[in-house]
């Protein structure tokens, strides 16, 4: 998992946004990787994408307005 690398990499409000954001995302891929789904497996995806959501929401909102960044010439080019 990520988190560990991620883990005060930033100044605490974001940090703290970064690895909750991590969690969702590993969590609902997690869930969404299932083979076999069940009321309660389908319910929980459902509950983690809504916390997914209001977790990207919040990066929007606080974390992503203070970094400037740019993509690579890669990313362009792509």
């Amino acid at each position: 998992c990520a988190i560990p690398a991620f883990k005060g990499l930033l100044p605490e409000l974001h940090n703290t946004n970064i690895l909750d954001l991590l969690f969702e995302l590993a969590t609902w891929h997690g869930l969404a990787k299932l083979k076999m789904h069940t009321e309660s497996t389908l319910q929980d995806l459902d509950n983690s994408l809504t916390c997914l959501g209001d977790d990207l929401r919040q990066f929007k909102r606080v974390t992503y307005m203070v970094y400037t960044t740019h993509e690579l010439p890669a990313e362009v080019a792509a």
